[in-house]
């Protein structure tokens, strides 16, 4: 979350975000929201796939797939 925020990160101008993904070192689930920097992470039911949305410009959609992507 914090590089989705960072105004000069090579990600792009990310204006809001949102999601929920199933953590990658155990069974939960955690929803996110992020809007103008600030972001919000919590505990949420498990759902059948994890689901992420970007909102921004020039993002480059290729490294945001990869942050979402990584193995802890």
């Amino acid at each position: 979350m914090k590089l989705l925020c960072e105004e000069n990160s090579s990600l792009g101008m990310v204006l809001r975000s949102k999601g929920i993904l199933k953590a990658s070192d155990n069974e939960k689930w955690y929803y996110f929201d992020l809007v103008a920097g600030d972001y919000e992470i919590r505990l949420g039911e498990p759902d059948y796939t994890g689901r992420v949305v970007v909102i921004g410009s020039q993002l480059d959609l290729e490294k945001i797939e990869e942050l979402f992507n990584k193995k802890a």
